[in-house]
């Protein structure tokens, strides 16, 4: 009899631990934020048809839950879309609130999460219509959603964004705009993803405001991260990338893994000019 319960016991152990760990497994969301550089129409070797079929074939190698892009255009996302099987996109056009002008996409996939709420705001003085804010060049967006986790209902919060690289005082106000968006809309206190490209380097007041509030993953707990220190390349090949302007930034989370993945064409030219970041991260319970 005691041989049966010994046996049952480490049965149910065994059962336990499986459970456990696909609980956890399902609160780990891989990320990237990836600058795909709007198609300009060029021919070269840094136009949009030589570069898709690579980016695509790297973000299929990465297969991230969560993607999210900046500089698409309609032509761009859609063509994403349709190699992206499963994943859906939010998000519109910056110029007109539907589909023209740069996105701030995110793709999310379908049979991970469930989309509870997605919209746009823009970085400006009127975030609720197409503006351009403070001293900034051009309209500047942050799409956002709420994703609930469909196997344990898990909820977070994904903010994509694009600030401007001109104004100095449209960062920093788009950086105080974004965590009061965050602030209004999180009432839940749930785990939070902000990424994007932030047009400044991380010794700026920018960064500093955003720090307010949020985690740098590439900064958090002791993780080693991965690839060069930087992720703006701007098409320059054989040169270290040192400018950091791409960020995840979290809250409610716990960093796995970070890299800045410099991945080139087979001619050795870059697939955009600028490097995506990959992340892993973790809910904390």
């Amino acid at each position: 009899m005691k041989k049966y319960l010994f046996i049952f016991f480490v049965t149910f152990l065994i059962h336990a631990s499986i459970r456990l760990k696909t609980f956890e497994g399902n609160d780990i969301h891989s990320v990237i934020t990836y600058n795909i550089k709007y198609d300009d129409n060029s021919n070269g070797k840094n136009s949009w048809k030589v570069r898709r079929d690579a980016m695509i074939e790297l973000i299929h190698k990465l297969s991230p839950d969560i993607l999210g892009i900046q500089e698409g255009l309609i032509h761009q996302v859609e063509f994403l879309d349709s190699k992206m099987s499963d994943h859906k996109y939010v998000g519109v056009g910056r110029d007109d609130a539907n589909r023209k002008g740069e996105y701030c996409a995110i793709f999310f996939n379908e049979k991970k999460y469930k989309l509870l709420k997605d919209s746009t705001f823009w970085l400006s003085e009127n975030p609720d219509k197409v503006s351009v804010g403070w001293d900034a060049a051009l309209e500047r967006i942050c799409t956002y959603a709420s994703l609930e986790n469909i196997k344990n209902a898990n909820k977070i919060w994904v903010f994509n964004t694009h600030f401007d690289h001109i104004g100095n005082i449209a960062r920093e106000k788009s950086a105080r705009l974004l965590l009061e968006k965050i602030q209004m809309l999180n009432i839940n206190k749930e785990p939070v993803l902000v990424m994007g490209d932030f047009n400044v380097e991380d010794n700026s007041k920018v960064i500093d405001i955003l720090k307010q509030k949020l985690i740098d993953t590439m900064r958090d707990y002791e993780i080693e991260h991965k690839g060069p220190v930087g992720t703006f390349n701007n098409f320059l090949n054989n040169q270290e990338i040192i400018k950091r302007i791409d960020y995840v930034f979290s809250n409610g989370f716990q960093t796995i893994s970070h890299q800045h993945i410099d991945k080139k064409l087979e001619s050795g030219d870059h697939i955009s000019d600028h490097l995506p970041v990959f992340v892993e991260v973790k809910i904390i319970n």
